[in-house]
């Protein structure tokens, strides 16, 4: 499996997705991360950190006994990013990496990241964590006659999703054949570049034929849409006139559409001007689940629900008890830990090249047994502690 992946793209890093990289174990699996310049008349510059980031792998590979030829399986993925030109041109402002034996995943992320270099028995997912659906991440699709957009967002980021490449219909004669669109009241004209414009006159007669061509349109749309962002989870504003995005919510089937809506024609409002209208309403929904967790911590502290003891949640994460996970952002114990043994080591730093880092593994036991992990800065956490775990029974 190679790949490159934009964590605000559909059907990218889903949650999904990072259950995928969770369930991926070996003798050697690398994880990069570094910060990137999304817009820089020098896009080289942002190679040179993954430049300085494999040559600490390439010695850290060695430490763990790996020959030349081996560690190339690694590195060589690393040095080939690290020479194309068009990968660098179009990044955003977080870069991870990981590598395995039998494949690779590279995600773009539009939030910064700390730059991180290290060779574990498994990826360093807390870098990934605020880019799945529950944390930061969301959509707004733009309704209009003329054209439809849809935003993939966050509180700091925007970007157009390119609905003609996947097969969405972004206007209404994209979606009808001509036949549907003849009324003694409607006309197609050309619209450039070899394309139609349907003008609708909107009196009499035609206002009802405007009407339910409005309706076919935004029923294919809106399948095409739920296809789009069905296993996606991301909220979802709308953004337009009442009646149009009542029409659409008509025929949309996804759950993560919120009831608030973003009021008026969008036509004319820039990417930037949307999400920041957005965010308003999607803000609380995003922050609800992690909300959630902390309160649901703090009710269950000393029941056994709550655990904060690093042995507690690693043996109950293994065990498939473990529903959220609090993560201390950069938080880092190294040691081993095997369900059959429990912790046999635990140390603040690395002190063995077969050490490995306790808070990703109990990451990746959480995210792999069907659960969610949130990365909080230290002053926002429930408990003194790396960790702090919500059990489900």
């Amino acid at each position: 499996m190679s790949e490159l992946l934009e964590a605000t793209s559909p059907k990218a890093l889903t949650p999904a997705v990072l259950r995928s990289l969770a369930g991926i174990t070996g003798k050697a699996v690398v994880s990069v991360a570094i910060p990137t310049q999304r817009a820089t008349a020098e896009p080289q510059q942002n190679a040179l950190g993954l430049k300085s980031a494999t040559q600490r792998i390439e010695q850290q590979l060695a430490q763990r006994g790996l020959e030349p030829h081996a560690a190339g399986r690694y590195t060589g993925v690393l040095e080939r990013l690290q020479a194309d030109e068009v990968f660098w041109s179009h990044q955003l402002h977080g870069l991870c990496v990981i590598v395995w034996d039998d494949g690779w995943r590279a995600v773009r992320l539009p939030y910064p990241v700390e730059a991180r270099a290290v060779v574990d028995t498994r990826p360093h997912l807390q870098p990934l964590l605020p880019g799945v659906a529950e944390q930061g991440m969301f959509y707004v699709l733009a309704l209009s006659q003329r054209h439809v957009r849809l935003l993939r967002a966050s509180s700091v980021d925007v970007a157009p999703v390119d609905l003609s490449g996947l097969g969405i219909p972004a206007r209404i004669e994209d979606a009808l054949p001509d036949e549907d669109l003849q009324s003694p009241q409607l006309h197609a004209r050309s619209g450039g570049a070899g394309g139609r414009m349907a003008i609708f006159h909107g009196h009499g007669d035609s206002g009802e034929f405007e009407r339910q061509i409005l309706d076919k349109y935004l029923r294919e749309l809106a399948r095409g849409i739920d296809d789009l962002l069905a296993d996606d989870g991301r909220p979802l504003v709308l953004a337009g006139v009442e009646e149009v995005c009542a029409q659409f919510r008509e025929h949309t089937g996804l759950r993560t559409v919120l009831a608030d809506e973003v009021s008026g024609n969008p036509d004319d409002a820039l990417d930037a001007e949307l999400r920041d209208a957005a965010w308003p309403l999607v803000e609380p929904v995003l922050r609800r689940p992690l909300e959630d967790t902390v309160e649901r911590f703090e009710a269950h502290h000393g029941t056994g629900l709550a655990l904060a003891d690093l042995p507690e949640v690693l043996m109950s994460a293994a065990m498939g008890r473990v529903a959220s996970l609090l993560v201390r952002s950069g938080a880092e114990r190294w040691g081993r830990f095997e369900q059959t043994e429990g912790l046999m080591a635990d140390r603040a730093q690395r002190q063995d090249p077969g050490d490995e880092n306790l808070v990703e593994q109990a990451i990746a036991l959480v995210l792999d047994r069907g659960g969610h992990a949130y990365v909080l800065e230290a002053d926002a956490m429930p408990a003194d502690a790396d960790l702090a775990a919500v059990c489900r029974y």
